[in-house]
C-alpha cells in the first residue's frame, strides 16, 4: 500500500466527511476547512474553521497537520 500523506478537504459536505473519515482510517493526515464549526469531528480528522476566500477570516494555522 502506498503512503497517502496529508490531505486538506475544503468545504466538505456530507460526502467530504465520509471521504475524510475513510482517508484517516487508511493512515492519511486529514484536515477539513469550513466556514462554520463542524457539528461533529471524526477520529483522526482535524477540523479547521475559516474562509479560504477571505484573508481576514482565513484558516487557523495548519500546524496541526505537521
Amino acid at each position: 500500500m502506498s503512503s497517502i500523506g496529508a490531505v486538506l478537504l475544503v468545504g466538505p459536505g456530507w460526502l467530504g466527511q465520509v471521504v475524510a473519515t475513510r482517508l484517516a482510517a487508511l493512515g492519511a493526515s486529514v484536515a477539513t476547512l469550513q466556514r462554520s464549526a463542524p457539528l461533529g469531528v471524526s477520529p483522526g480528522v482535524v477540523a479547521l474553521t475559516g474562509d479560504i476566500a477571505s484573508a481576514s477570516s482565513g484558516p487557523e494555522p495548519l500546524t496541526a497537520l505537521q
